[in-house]
């Protein structure tokens, strides 16, 4: 994820104007990527993680759960350390959410 496109993204979850996006890397890439990490939004707490240098910057009921579930695993350490917790949100109990997106 190129660093230098955050000021351009809005958090999809509380669409604020003033939403505060924080990088913050795990693994850096070449020349002002991010490899790994996460994204967080200052105003209303969600987080979305980078991996392989793509964001997943959806809201949390359309994030593939295997896909998500990897991703906290590999990388409990540092998204404990941030306080960022696996979102409660982001069950498997209710897909439709995803099924409706992809309709």
């Amino acid at each position: 994820m190129l660093r230098s496109a955050i000021p351009l993204l809005r958090c999809p979850v509380c669409q604020s104007q003033r939403s505060r996006l924080e990088a913050h890397a795990f693994a850096e890439g070449l020349a002002g990527h991010i490899k790994d990490g996460a994204l967080a939004c200052g105003v209303c707490g969600s987080w979305y993680p980078i991996e392989d240098e793509l964001l997943g910057l959806v809201k949390p009921e359309l994030l593939y759960q295997e896909d998500y579930a990897a991703f906290v695993g590999r990388f409990s350490v540092e998204l404990k350390r941030l306080g960022f917790a696996p979102d409660s949100a982001r069950s498997e109990s209710d897909l439709s959410a995803q099924f409706l997106q992809r309709r």
